[in-house]
């Protein structure tokens, strides 16, 4: 996967001896805005037993490039995912949504 985006791969050259999570979750793995100037993030990794698998994870995703590439998902994916989430999560309480997305007071 790395070796198709110059990004995450500039990322695991520069990483590539660490196995801190946190200096791979330092920035945005997108742009390189240092987490400390980010306000809202995701952070995402990868584990096998008990071990943490490194490059290209774990990785920082700043809110605005999350937002920029929710935009380029069809409506059919966007639908499909809000489905699997539906389907498969339950959420608390307060995140309850009648079908016309309107909440509901539990």
């Amino acid at each position: 996967m790395a070796e198709e985006n110059p990004i995450l791969q500039k990322r695991g050259e520069r990483f590539t001896e660490s196995e801190d999570h946190q200096d791979w979750t330092s920035e945005c793995a997108h742009y390189g805005t240092p987490a400390s100037e980010i306000k809202n993030f995701t952070t995402e990794c990868l584990g096998f037993g008990g071990y943490m698998v490194f490059n290209p994870y774990p990785i920082l995703v700043c809110d605005s490039c999350v937002e920029k590439n929710q935009k380029l998902l069809s409506k059919a994916t966007q639908d499909q995912w809000n489905k699997f989430i539906l389907d498969n999560f339950e959420g608390p309480p307060a995140d309850a949504l009648k079908p016309d997305k309107v909440p509901v007071l539990v």
